[in-house]
């Protein structure tokens, strides 16, 4: 009954941290495809991050993410009019996006199109309601206004008075707007996440807990994500120990690495993991790996390899393990 009442404990405490790390991760996680493509985008990789974003659309034409990364090229390379085709189309649909919105008008502030940014944050306000960003990009479009010069045929006195009013922005929203690269984008490169499994068996067995938690900090070499495990089983409470790491070596070839170590009985006492993945033609994917995990009694070696193919926004696999014998045999 102790270990019980402690399992009961720590489960309470870790669904009401589960509870509030739902609200800091975010659930919508991005396709490996659009992970891909937003890594060469943030490497300088323009043209190849366009092909694939391209693609993605073409596959889905709802997919939002991918459009908006795409306009933020266009605009990154000097490509307004292809930028503002690309957001005006996402606009169309979506009208309480803030992100979209920002770089919708960026677009337009780094084109000199001062008018037409001053239009697009009046729009953009009039769905957001108040928003300081916004408001920022919309005083700097109407100073931008002022100070271009007009023929006296055309429509604005610089002399005149605009009769607009504008909320002072804060100390930290005057800074000039400048083009920005994939590095200045919000994104997060921080992520926190937890699970919780309960499995209750009809007969014979008491229920298996099983809890994680795991934090993922995206690099310029790859994804690392650090993570706790917590499993109840047999009336044994135990921890294990992972790190994961996914280097990516070129536009072809990327990484899965693992390591996990535990004291408990109910955990192996180290395991080590890893594939090696390669992108072919026709949204295909193979990886070719290995595992190595060692117990008290014995260790054990795995041989594995996967054929992966993207539909969309999803991914289909089958993937094979080959466990080689003392006889030189596998099964």
């Amino acid at each position: 009954m102790g270990h019980r009442h402690r399992y009961i404990t720590f489960f309470l405490c870790l669904a009401c941290f589960m509870g509030m790390g739902q609200d800091v991760a975010s659930t919508d996680m991005p396709s490996s495809r659009f992970e891909e493509a937003y890594a060469e985008a943030y490497e300088g990789k323009h043209a190849s991050a366009q092909t694939a974003l391209l693609k993605m659309v073409e596959q889905r034409p709802d997919y939002i993410e991918a459009q908006a990364l795409l306009g933020n090229t266009y605009s990154w390379q000097g490509e307004y009019d292809k930028a503002r085709e690309t957001f005006n189309e996402i606009t169309s649909k979506v009208r309480t996006n803030r992100a979209i919105w920002i770089s919708t008008i960026k677009n337009e502030l780094y084109a000199k199109n001062a008018a037409t940014a001053l239009g697009l944050s009046n729009k953009a306000l009039g769905y957001l309601e108040s928003d300081s960003e916004i408001e920022r990009l919309r005083a700097i479009a109407i100073q931008q206004t002022k100070e271009q010069a007009y023929t006296n045929s055309g429509w604005f006195d610089a002399s005149a008075e605009t009769g607009v009013s504008i909320r002072k922005p804060e100390a930290s929203d005057t800074t000039a707007i400048v083009p920005k690269t994939p590095v200045d984008r919000d994104v997060f490169n921080n992520r926190l996440a937890t699970r919780n499994a309960y499995t209750v068996f009809d007969q014979r067995y008491d229920p298996v807990i099983a809890s994680s938690i795991s934090y993922k900090r995206q690099t310029l070499a790859g994804s690392i994500i650090p993570r706790i495990n917590y499993n109840n089983r047999r009336q044994i409470n135990g921890l294990q120990y992972e790190l994961d790491f996914y280097p990516k070596f070129s536009k072809r070839f990327y990484a899965y690495l693992n390591y996990g170590f535990s004291k408990a009985s109910i955990f192996p006492n180290q395991k080590i993991g890893g594939d090696l993945y390669v992108n072919l033609p026709g949204a295909m994917e193979f990886s070719a790996g290995g595992r190595y995990i060692q117990f008290d009694s014995k260790n054990v070696s795995v041989v594995t390899n996967s054929l992966g193919h993207y539909r969309g926004n999803y991914y289909f696999s089958l993937r094979s393990y080959i466990t080689p014998m003392p006889d030189n045999l596998t099964r």
